[in-house]
């Protein structure tokens, strides 16, 4: 890929389709390939990319249960009194809704209550942890018979599921630096101008696209999605931006964190409701009877103040999945594990200090699409910063069909301090979007203490008769003692000033580069100019951070390089869906596909930023 400064510079690629980047090849290993071919992107200096997500949100106006008109009749709730069992999907990602407490059991208000609920149906609640992207999909493929996850009800959800009564209504919070100046927040007017983050597939990114971007109150390049809201609270502490809109108990808990302040709420309320599948009536009318009885009793109403802290009317609405149509479906079911098993996560398998070991579970395809090597597993969150362990995004070899199982290996190396580690992996498709049950690994790291040597008892004093050695000891004339002579001082040479080293991609900063061209294929001759009229392009800052647009869709994360070598990570992009021009989401897609596998970047003579990643060539 090649990148211009702006109105010079050019991105190329190598591929019609999106690949996960290849591990780099040393330099004995390039010596037996037959051909290597470099693929490149050209760029000509812009700023902001983004990749294509479908945002999906569901509101309904109902605040108490209405009496339900008569149901179809179905087996929905007969299939779960049969096994005993309500299996019960959530993302354990966002406390105080759903989380992984100290003993890593997932907890929170929506477990809470789910499990209530289970105890008035007189069946047993087994809790799943899911990627929140992919909680609709799990309980479309029948993985699970209900999904709680502060999940908002949206017209466009309804569509796709049924939900249940309403049994929680929030609203949102707006943070800001303790430092920024910025004043209460009572109107979106007052957010004008200003860099705004939200995380991805919720009430809040949808309202933000909606109201500040489309409003005209901000620029599409001014608002910045995220995968998990603690990356937005993150890059607020660090000044890239300058708001961040949070379900209220989730901002009101980050303030914790110091420099910050809470400078608006109640801007956008939302409600939360049990998703469903589709046509489940019986199911759906068996959790209203329970979650009303609970309602009546005051449980629900304890929950809210043991977990939220907070009066039912003063709660705020989280985070909510997206079930967008697809032409097929992306699940993951959880099997058996491998290597290193933690029988749930109740024996922690032993580790040293930095030994080097490999996870790994079985897994199925649980869903309708074919995995392929586009295909993804990757570290979400942990117990703990060192809880990842060094692993890396690990892609699928060949395909897995529908109903197939894999066994996946990840490389791992245990952290050097001891104690006790959880690390949260999930699958992701194409798209970079995850899906499926979260699956983990969990270790304890153990030092060995030294040895103390014992003392050793010492001899007692016991006469014998044995003949006892004499020495004689004859006096020798004196010597005389030396005496040093200092030695002749030396010339010690002084070291030069040090020198200031400029910083490895120093030359990347303070351009906006934009997409001039990219090569659809390895063997083309020349490069694709990209469509007219659609601007995609990309910015460095001296954070180690990049942001820009991808002609549909703004995109942002983190960027590592040497000066050479570039590693483009934590993609977060926004969630638009562009009809016009044709083409536009592909070329989008193909771009930053290309774009997080770049390995290495140079300046050519036209002053344009060549992105390139080595692709082998058997056939030559």
């Amino acid at each position: 890929m090649i990148i211009s400064r702006y109105g010079e510079k050019k991105m190329a690629n190598n591929s019609k389709t999106p690949q996960k980047s290849k591990p780099k090849q040393n330099s004995k290993s390039k010596k037996n390939e037959k051909k290597v071919n470099p693929w490149m992107i050209v760029l000509i200096v812009c700023a902001a990319l983004a990749a294509m997500l479908v945002l999906v949100l569901i509101a309904i106006n109902i605040a108490r249960p209405a009496p339900e008109p008569p149901l179809a009749q179905d087996d929905s709730w007969q299939k779960v009194q049969d096994a005993g069992v309500l299996r019960v999907a959530t993302s354990a990602d966002y406390p105080p809704f759903s989380f992984h407490n100290a003993d890593y059991v997932i907890d929170g208000f929506d477990p809470a209550l789910i499990r209530e609920i289970g105890k008035k149906l007189g069946v047993r609640v087994e809790i799943s942890d899911n990627a929140f992207e992919g909680l609709g999909s799990t309980l479309r493929v029948g993985q699970a018979d209900a999904v709680i996850a502060a999940i908002s009800v949206t017209p466009e959800r309804e569509a796709l599921v049924d939900f249940s009564n309403i049994y929680y209504v929030g609203e949102d919070g707006i943070l800001a630096r303790s430092d920024s100046g910025i004043g209460t927040i009572t109107n979106p007017g007052q957010m004008a101008g200003k860099r705004v983050g939200v995380q991805k597939l919720t009430a809040y990114a949808k309202w933000a696209q909606e109201t500040l971007v489309d409003g005209g109150l901000i620029a599409s390049n001014q608002l910045f999605v995220y995968a998990k809201p603690e990356h937005a609270v993150d890059d607020l502490k660090q000044g890239r931006l300058d708001l961040v809109i949070l379900d209220l108990q989730p901002a009101t808990a980050a303030l914790s964190l110091g420099d910050l302040k809470l400078v608006g709420q109640g801007l956008d309320q939302q409600r939360f409701a049990i998703a469903v599948p589709s046509g489940a009536n019986t199911l759906k009318a068996e959790i209203n009877r329970a979650l009303l009885t609970l309602q009546n009793e005051g449980t629900v109403n304890q929950l809210i103040s043991t977990y939220l802290g907070l009066k039912p009317e003063d709660v705020i609405p989280p985070p909510t999945p997206e079930p967008t149509p697809e032409a097929c479906i992306d699940a993951m079911q959880f099997v058996d594990d491998l290597t290193f098993d933690d029988k749930d996560l109740t024996d922690f398998p032993k580790v040293d200090p930095g030994q080097a070991f490999q996870k790994g579970w079985r897994i199925r395809n649980s869903g309708s699409c074919t995995w392929n090597s586009s295909y993804f597993i990757k570290y979400v969150h942990g117990s703990d910063p060192a809880a990842q362990m060094q692993g890396q995004p690990t892609a699928i070899k060949g395909e897995v069909k529908p109903g197939q199982t894999y066994d996946l290996y990840v490389d791992l190396v245990a952290p050097q301090a001891a104690g006790k580690y959880v690390g949260y992996w999930q699958m992701h498709n194409p798209a970079n979007r995850s899906f499926g049950q979260t699956i983990w690994v969990a270790v304890k790291v153990v030092t060995t203490e030294p040895e103390v040597p014992t003392a050793t008892t010492a001899p007692s004093a016991t006469p014998t008769n044995l003949p006892q050695p004499t020495a004689t000891v004859t006096a020798l004339p004196s010597t005389p003692t030396a005496t040093q002579v200092p030695p002749e001082p030396t010339a010690t040479e002084i070291p030069p000033e040090p020198t200031a080293t400029e910083k490895p991609g120093s030359d990347l900063l303070n351009a906006k580069w934009v997409l001039a061209g990219y090569l659809a294929n390895i063997d083309d001759p020349e490069l694709t100019d990209p469509i007219p009229d659609v601007e995609l392009n990309l910015f460095f800052d001296e954070n180690d951070a990049f942001n820009g647009n991808a002609g549909c869709n703004t995109y942002n994360g983190r960027y590592v390089t040497d000066g050479k070598q570039i590693i483009f990570k934590g993609f977060v992009v926004t969630q638009l869906l562009c009809e016009q021009p044709a083409g536009v989401m592909d070329q989008e897609s193909m771009y930053l596909a290309l774009l997080e596998s770049a390995e290495e970047y140079r300046l050519n003579a036209d002053e344009q930023l060549e992105l390139i990643r080595w692709v082998i060539n058997a056939n030559n």
